[in-house]
């Protein structure tokens, strides 16, 4: 009989307990700021906008039309970087602890490991095509090619590499994404894809991340909050062949056959001569590492060269007697 009204009342018990725990409201999800929902807003603008440039790229014709659409997709690259360096774009709000700064630094740093996880998947691709051509497939076991034992060796232990940075960056993007939050990250995610959408077309060369707070470390409350130090490949690093073909750009593009029209048979002869020099800078600079301030070095040399063969032919229209 106790056992009985021991059961009754521990039932009790539970009931009332269960009752009181349904009785309190479930408290709401915090809404965010107006100055918040504005920069989400504007970054989603910023990545239709460079949808918009990366579409004009591909249905230009001419190659008048071909230089502006890749001026504005440059454009729309560079207003994209502006609003992820203004604090202001992050609003007031402080999230999980996390305040406006140490969320414009996630969201950059998010933005630069989603380049980085691309760069690095492409490289996997061509490895993996690489060691293909070095294997003789069998029947239970695969074998290098005859002479081609140590360069397969060498390519199968890069690769491995390769794997471990791959995994290394999705580690540190899932914590960037844990600071961020679910809209921020899914907002940060798409702007920056699209914009390797364009990358992939030729229209915006790679962007440069490392700016701005980027690099800093988060200091809030005593705290340190370090980013995680991913290895960089030699192949960002420049040969001597391009630190001179750079040198050679900056001493060259001071001329004023670049800027002016051709008015005489003398500017024709030396701008072919320039013309020339700007084209052995333009070979020299075709296999820069994928860095935005290198890329776009060589992109300004491809534009010269470009308008500058353009002038000396429509120089030589004018004067059909020059050889």
């Amino acid at each position: 009989m106790k056992k009985i009204v021991n059961i009754v009342f521990a039932s009790t018990i539970l009931l009332f307990t269960n009752q009181n725990i349904n009785a309190v409201p479930k408290a709401k999800p915090r809404p965010i700021s107006e100055a918040t929902m504005l920069g989400q807003q504007l970054i989603k603008e910023l990545e239709e906008n460079i949808k918009k440039t990366n579409e004009a790229f591909k249905s230009a014709t001419t190659p008048l039309q071909k230089e502006e659409a890749t001026k504005n997709a440059q454009d729309a690259a560079q207003n994209l970087i502006n609003a992820l360096n203004d604090i202001k774009t992050f609003g007031t709000d402080v999230v999980r602890g996390y305040n406006p700064k140490q969320i414009q630094i996630a969201a950059i740093t998010l933005a630069e490991l989603i380049t980085r996880l691309h760069r690095i998947k492409l490289e996997i691709k061509n490895k993996r095509l690489e060691i293909a051509d070095m294997t003789n497939v069998g029947v239970f076991i695969d074998s290098p090619l005859s002479g081609k034992e140590a360069q397969r060796s060498q390519a199968v232990k890069d690769q491995q590499y390769n794997h471990k940075e791959k995994n290394d960056i999705k580690k540190a993007m899932d914590a960037q994404k844990e600071i961020l939050g679910t809209k921020w990250s899914d907002i940060i995610t798409s702007v920056t894809y699209t914009l390797l959408i364009g990358n992939a077309l030729g229209i915006c060369y790679e962007i440069d991340w490392s700016f701005g707070a980027h690099n800093a470390k988060v200091l809030e409350n005593g705290q340190t909050v370090n980013r995680p130090i991913l290895p960089r490949s030699s192949k960002q690093k420049l040969t001597k062949r391009q630190h001179a073909a750079i040198k050679s750009w900056y001493r060259l593009s001071k001329s004023e056959l670049l800027t002016k029209e051709i008015s005489s048979t003398q500017q024709v002869v030396q701008a072919n001569d320039l013309l020339k020099k700007l084209q052995n800078v333009q070979e020299d600079l075709k296999d820069v590492p994928p860095v935005a301030k290198y890329k776009n070095i060589a992109h300004e040399v491809t534009k010269a060269v470009n308008s500058l063969s353009q002038k000396i032919d429509a120089a030589k229209t004018r004067w059909l007697k020059i050889v």
